[in-house]
């Protein structure tokens, strides 16, 4: 079921047909249009919507209006009100949007906002989104998410917002990118012309000159102020003697006016206008609801206050919704609370009593969320109670348990714990929200129900305490723990209790409820795949129910992993046709697994090409993860292509698009960067970057391990090679020997391929060819079949030599011939140029350095004074283009000077 929207929310209110015109703000206005922002910031009263509305009258840009409140601080809620605000844009707009956002859970919010934007910039025409009254988001989700849009929007997009007090944006940088508009308190008072021509113009009071003065001192050009000033005038036969009497500290003006208005109104619009007031906006039947005297309908009252102008603003253009100002509605609930408290008011018109009434009106058309609002507010408990969990299902599915986990936890313990649902509702929303503590209790709660049912039921115990409403929900409540059990096992990384509860969820799904077990087919094939159970996890995942084309990429890559590369390309090319008939939102995916698989192959052209399709494609849409993915493989191109600092600099963006989710992160982005910087030498980098993420030898290996292992790996036979220790050798051959026996137990072909190769290049950097030749024979071997080629390629002159061995070249000379083509290739192309030769002696001091000697062991050595090695050193340094020493050994290595 979809949540209502309420609709008055995507309307632009409507100006009184009488305005004060503002063409130096208007101007202003015009030129935020070439800007990301504007942002309309002052106390209430100062016209801050007005200004908006009339702006917008009068320009040709269309517009997506959404009027905010507090309930839009639940993430879900929001983003729910923008798609439908920015949908009025354009026919079509956010079909796709909508299947990804009900996996919000899964996907993250950052992805979420990334399809979003997406969509956005599917919009052809320039547009402008007015988010009015931003002042009430308190929630930081809400307003990290608008920073990511900020960040992030398209040229043709312009947001406007309208609040009471600066939003935490970074406005300062904004600023200084000249990409913001501010229009202030200062720049929204009415200057004297504006307030003469508000008084006498607007509202026809035609008072002298210095009356006019004085109004604009006392009110500092306060909008609201001189409008309740004028108001209270109309009704007084003094009103010079008012307004020489018109003083106060500003921060009460409100109330003395509203005082003086309220109180020369007939009692019986006094009374509509306080028993209305709980509500935020009005309709004729709803005040009906809350206001009993029959002598007039409340879309009589709410007309009648509109024409007199008593603060009451409409919302539609058939003048059926309406809302009072903000200002007098807080006013009218302050006297609604001393007049119809609790304790003294007469039976019907209490507080309580019409929070009841609204609740039931809400209820009866369909909107929960305000009937929860309205029960809690009466402190119906019981009502709210059934409200809230009838509720649940739905709003789970719409994702929005911040609001709902804010609803329960008013109500009182001891009604939670004996309502079965409603406790497992409470679990689920703690999960959803981060809250772990308590979700335990919760689960143990509805289990203590369910055994006194089932207890019942055999005659053993008493069912009389236990409370149902949502049956269908008690149903399968043992199947919604079980998964909720699922899901804090993922969120702990207990792969174990992850499978295990992913069994037992599936075990109590009903048999009908495919989706429900599909989506744990899922989850159980990802905790087997992180487990290492690679042959499982993808017959797990396959014969799930969930839409085959959103799985071919979780399948190709299992299959990538097992290194069956070229199944994965079957796979990718199969989904690719379904793709670009649909013009699937998986397309983008797909061209990225092929890039991935052609750089593997060495076809580094194709590679590219198919990474600029991606790009083409996930510009407009892609799943959760996609950019992520993006720029790690921009990288590791780039990488493969010698351009280091290039990849670093792709493997920074993409720490930006990381989001965290349940598929196993095989290649973690901090060991990918040691790659890179070990190739450039920079070995000690390399080492903190590990060290930095708790990575170390005497970790006990397991699966998901494997990838950060091998690049401990890379690290230590870089460091032998520079500093020639047996420990670091007989360490680094114990692990290699290690991983291979894992891999191999794994049948992880891929794996086993670089593990091969890593051993030959450690046996070769001790001086040991003939354990390398036969290390490297075993990787030819098993890497040709299946398609791999980048991986040797990659490791350059250094594999190269042994390539040239007799015996390694007689394994396979076809193959190793493309090997020896693609490295000469890659090494003439990406090796770079020294500008000036080393001299003989600075060659000497160089392999000095390489061998680990500090400046005065090179100066015993070559009996030279401390002083003439250090200048040896920067002259060194100066032709390599390096800044240390570990890097002056990696770039010589790389120009074949060592």
């Amino acid at each position: 079921m979809t949540t209502p929207i309420l609709v008055t929310k995507l309307n632009m209110p409507h100006n009184p047909t009488k305005l004060v015109l503002r063409p130096r703000l208007l101007e202003l206005m015009n030129e935020g249009l070439n800007r990301k922002l504007s942002i309309i910031s002052s106390p209430a009263g100062f016209g801050k919507t007005t200004l908006v509305t009339e702006w917008i009258t009068n320009s040709k840009v269309s517009v997506a209006w959404l009027s905010l409140d507090e309930k839009d601080n639940d993430i879900t809620q929001f983003i729910t009100y923008l798609v439908a605000s920015l949908r009025t844009l354009k026919v079509g707009l956010f079909e796709e949007f909508s299947e990804a956002f009900q996996n919000l859970k899964t996907l993250g919010l950052e992805s979420v906002l990334t399809l979003l934007i997406n969509e956005i910039a599917t919009v052809s025409e320039r547009f402008m989104l007015i988010l009015d009254d931003y002042h009430v988001i308190q929630n930081k989700l809400v307003n990290d998410s608008i920073i990511y849009i900020l960040n992030h929007m398209p040229a043709n997009m312009h947001i406007v917002m309208t609040t009471r007090e600066d939003p935490p944006l970074p406005i300062t940088s904004l600023r200084a990118q000249n990409q913001l508009i501010e229009i202030r308190t200062k720049d929204l008072r009415f200057t004297y012309s504006e307030v003469l021509e508000f008084i006498n113009g607007v509202m026809s009071l035609n008072l002298a000159d210095k009356y006019i003065s004085i109004l604009e001192a006392r009110t500092e050009g306060w909008i609201a102020g001189l409008q309740l000033a004028a108001i209270s005038m109309k009704r007084r036969k003094d009103i010079v003697g008012f307004i020489e009497s018109f003083t106060g500290n500003h921060s009460f003006i409100a109330d003395y006016l509203l005082e003086e208005v309220l109180k020369q109104l007939d009692p019986k619009i006094q009374s509509f206008l306080l028993q209305t007031s709980i509500v935020d906006r009005l309709c004729g039947s709803l005040c009906d609801a809350l206001f009993l005297d029959k002598r007039t309908s409340g879309q009589e009252n709410l007309e009648y206050l509109h024409k007199a102008n008593l603060f009451v603003i409409p919302l539609d253009d058939e003048q059926e919704w309406y809302r009072y100002h903000h200002l007098f509605v807080d006013f009218l609930r302050k006297r609604l609370t001393k007049n119809y408290s609790n304790s003294t008011s007469i039976e019907g018109r209490s507080v309580a009593t019409l929070h009841v009434r609204a609740s039931q009106w809400f209820e009866n058309n369909g909107l929960t969320s305000e009937a929860i609002y309205h029960a809690l507010a009466a402190k119906d408990f019981q009502r709210a109670s059934i409200l809230i969990e009838l509720s649940w299902s739905t709003m789970d599915k719409s994702l929005q348990a911040t609001t709902w986990l804010s609803w329960v936890k008013k109500l009182p313990d001891e009604m939670i714990k004996n309502r079965p649902v409603l406790s497992v509702g409470y679990a689920w929303a703690l999960l959803d929200t981060g809250e772990m503590e308590g979700f335990e209790q919760r689960l143990q709660d509805a289990e203590r129900c369910l055994k006194i049912a089932s207890d019942e039921m055999k005659g053993e115990g008493d069912i009389q305490d236990i409370v149902v409403f949502d049956h269908e929900e008690y149903s399968i409540l043992p199947a919604t723990i079980a998964t909720a059990r699922t899901y804090y096992a993922v969120v702990k990384s207990d792969m174990e209790a992850t499978i295990k509860y992913s069994q037992e969820a599936l075990d109590f799904i009903p048999e009908k409820n495919n989706d429900k077990k599909g989506i744990i087919s899922v989850l159980l094939g990802l905790a087997q795949w992180a487990k290492g159970e690679l042959e499982t996890a993808y017959t797990t995942i396959t014969k799930s129910t969930v839409d085959h084309r959103m799985l071919i990429v979780l399948l190709a890559e299992i299959r990538v992993e097992q290194g069956k590369l070229y199944e994965a390309m079957r796979l990718y090319e199969k989904g690719l046709q379904t793709s670009i008939k649909s013009q699937g939102i998986t397309l983008s995916h797909y061209f990225l697994g092929l890039s991935k698989l052609k750089h593997m192959m060495g076809n580094l052209g194709e590679a590219k090409r198919y990474l600029q399709q991606s790009l083409e494609e996930g510009k407009n849409r892609a799943l959760p993860g996609w950019r992520y993915q993006w720029y790690l493989q921009q990288a590791q191109l780039l990488e493969s292509n010698g351009e280091f600092d290039k990849a670093l600099n792709n493997f920074h963006e993409a720490e930006k698009y990381y989001i965290k989710g349940p598929i196993p992160d095989i290649q973690p982005l901090y060991a990918l960067k040691a790659r890179t910087l070990i190739k450039q030498g920079n070995i000690y980098q390399a080492k903190e970057c590990i060290r930095e993420n708790g990575q170390s030898i005497e970790e006990e290996f397991c699966y998901l391990e494997e990838f950060k292992h091998i690049t401990l790996v890379r690290i230590k036979i870089a460091s032998f090679r520079q500093y020639r220790k047996r420990k670091l050798f007989i360490e680094t051959i114990e692990l290699l020997e290690s991983l291979l026996l894992e891999a191999d137990r794994g049948n992880r072909i891929g794996k086993i391929v670089e593990i091969l190769i890593l051993q030959a290049l450690a046996y070769e950097a001790n001086d040991d060819v003939e354990s390398a030749k036969v290390s490297l024979k075993k990787a030819i071997n098993l890497a040709e079949p299946m398609g791999y080629l980048q991986v040797f390629v990659d490791e350059g002159m250094s594999i190269y030599k042994l390539l040239l061995e007799p015996l390694v070249y007689e394994t396979n000379p076809d193959f190793v011939s493309r090997l020896r083509l693609a490295i000469e290739a890659s090494s003439s192309q990406s090796a770079p140029k020294l500008l000036e030769p080393l001299s003989e002696r600075e060659l000497k001091v160089l392999k000095l350095i390489a061998e680990g000697l500090s400046n005065q062991e090179i100066g015993d050595r070559l009996f030279l004074a401390l002083s003439t090695v250090k200048g040896y050193n920067q002259n060194i340094f100066g032709k390599l283009q390096v800044k240390r020493r570990t890097e002056a050994v990696g770039r010589a290595r790389e120009l074949g000077l060592l």
